[in-house]
C-alpha cells in the first residue's frame, strides 16, 4: 500500500514506505526533519527525499541512491552492518551533514558517487571478478573507515577523496557544479542532489 501525502517519487511514496524500520510506529506522523531507515538501500532518508526505489528492480545499484563502498562491500560480500560501512555512514551523518566546510566534498560525491557505483557494479556483474573491489577496499575504504572509527574525520575524508578523484579520473567523470549553491548538504552524502531555497 503507497502512503498517500502529497509525495512524488520520494522515500515518503514509496510502497515499501509502511515496512520500513525506522517510520514503522509513526506512519502518519512524520515530518522532513525526521529520518527513517530505508529496508532497499540499507540507510536512513528524509520523508521528501528522492526515492526510485519502487522503479528499480531489487537488488540493482544503478540509480541515484547508490554508495561506492556499498557496491564494493556488496561485491565483497560484507554486510549491511559491518564496521566499514557504519563506520563511513556515522561519518556522513555526524560530521560531514553538520561541517559546512564538507559541502563541497558531499556535493562532489552526490555527483559524482552513482556513476561510479554503477560502472563498477556492471563491471563485476560482467566478470565476476573482485580485484578492483579488493584494491580499492584495502587501499582506500578500509583505512578511511579506521581513520573515521578512531575520530580522525578529517584524515577518514582526505582518504575517500583520493579514491573518488582516482575513479573520476579512471572512469573520466566530471563533477557538475551547477547546483553546489543551492545544495543541502543536511541530507548530502546519499547519491543525488536535493536543493533548498536560497
Amino acid at each position: 500500500m503507497s502512503r498517500s501525502n502529497g509525495y512524488k517519487d520520494e522515500c515518503g511514496s514509496c510502497e515499501n514506505f509502511y515496512e520500513c524500520r525506522g517510520y514503522w510506529d509513526t506512519p502518519y506522523d512524520i515530518n522532513d526533519t525526521e529520518k527513517g531507515y530505508c529496508d532497499w538501500y540499507k540507510t536512513t532518508y528524509y520523508p521528501d527525499d528522492s526515492c526510485t526505489a519502487h522503479y528499480k528492480k531489487r537488488g540493482s545499484y544503478s540509480g541515484s541512491s547508490c554508495f561506492i563502498t556499498t557496491v564494493v562491500c556488496n561485491i565483497l560480500g560484507y554486510d549491511d552492518n559491518c564496521f566499514v560501512l557504519e563506520s563511513l555512514r556515522d561519518l556522513r551523518d555526524k560530521y560531514m551533514q553538520p561541517n559546512e566546510d564538507c559541502k563541497k566534498d558531499l556535493y562532489d560525491y552526490d555527483t559524482v558517487g552513482p556513476q561510479i557505483a554503477e560502472i563498477l557494479d556492471n563491471d563485476y556483474n560482467e566478470s565476476k571478478d573482485t580485484t578492483v573491489a579488493n584494491e580499492l577496499y584495502l587501499k582506500y575504504i578500509l583505512p578511511a573507515a579506521i581513520e573515521a572509527k578512531q575520530d580522525r574525520p578529517n584524515n577518514a575524508i582526505t582518504i575517500y577523496k583520493r579514491m573518488t578523484n582516482m575513479l573520476k579520473e579512471t572512469y573520466n567523470i566530471k563533477t557538475n557544479e551547477e547546483l553546489l549553491e543551492e545544495y543541502d548538504q543536511t541530507k548530502g552524502g546519499h547519491g543525488y542532489i536535493k536543493t533548498r531555497e536560497i
